[in-house]
């Protein structure tokens, strides 16, 4: 039982591994909302346990491939 207790301890000693970070966003974009849109927005945000920079950039890229598609139909 004691060897148990060695490797429990040699191996609560060894170093973890630095995760790698994400290099933070550097550019912004600000919008105007209606206070109804950011009520909505906010509720689709908690609803779904995502942020509201992650639903605009959905939204962003589901307006461009929309609008490729639409581009190269003509």
């Amino acid at each position: 039982m004691s060897n148990r207790n060695k490797t429990l301890a040699s191996e609560q000693r060894k170093p973890l591994k630095k995760e790698k970070r994400k290099k933070p966003l550097q550019n912004s974009i600000t919008i105007q909302l209606s206070e109804r849109e950011r009520k909505q927005l906010e509720k689709h945000s908690h609803s779904t346990a995502r942020s509201l920079s992650d639903i605009l950039r959905e939204a962003l890229g589901s307006w461009k491939f929309k609008r490729n598609r639409l581009c190269l139909e003509e």
